[in-house]
């Protein structure tokens, strides 16, 4: 594998990692959290199911909103990242501009155990 190749791919590997969900409980209390993914997908066609694996919110109150069926879920993607300094910035949490959003019920989000920990498993 070249090093093209191994860059392009921790490169799409870091965009779907910046991506963000924001719970909103009602339209007046939004809170900004970004989940910390595990694992997921990481290349997909146009149509695919993705998938992504995540953390349980160290946050109780955050944790809350993800088991409120009345709360939805603002997934925001960035722009591919196209250079280093992009992609430490997404590493390190910096605000992006985002390339596509997705509003989701918090029903996507699936409590699952992944070996001994409990996770959250969102599919879009």
């Amino acid at each position: 594998m070249t090093l093209h190749r191994v860059i392009r791919r921790v490169l799409v590997a870091l965009l779907v990692v910046a991506s963000s969900l924001v719970a909103v409980q009602v339209p007046a209390h939004a809170v900004d959290y970004r989940l910390e993914i595990l694992n997921g997908t990481f290349n997909g066609r146009p149509g695919d199911q993705l998938f992504f694996n995540v953390a349980v919110p160290a946050n109780a109150d955050i944790e809350a909103v993800l088991n409120d069926p009345a709360a939805t879920v603002l997934a925001r993607v960035s722009a591919p990242l196209v250079s280093r300094d992009a992609a430490i910035a997404a590493a390190r949490g910096d605000d992006y501009v985002a390339d596509a959003e997705v509003v989701l019920g918090v029903d996507t989000l699936r409590r699952i155990t992944i070996d001994t920990a409990p996770a959250y498993q969102v599919l879009i």
